[in-house]
């Protein structure tokens, strides 16, 4: 069965509901300015893009997704 979600910021009337597995571009709370990069969940996938260039997206596996989360908390990408 697929369940449905609409936007928290839809008070009532015609507002679009996306199925579970779909999720909007997010970005870190610390991003204070339009260069950010932005990821969602589409399906089985994790898609990665630069807010400044909206059109070019990166797409990954949902394990080589979790392979890149644990190099970034091994510290394998320092600043």
């Amino acid at each position: 069965m697929t369940k449905f979600r609409r936007s928290s910021h839809c008070d009532a009337g015609s507002c679009v509901t996306v199925a579970n597995g779909y999720w909007d571009w997010s970005r870190s709370s610390f991003c204070s300015d339009n260069s950010c990069v932005e990821v969602r969940r589409v399906e089985d996938t994790i898609e990665m893009r630069n807010s400044e260039d909206p059109d070019t997206v990166l797409t990954f596996t949902l394990n080589e997704w979790a392979a890149f989360l644990a190099g970034v908390e091994d510290g394998e990408f320092p600043a």
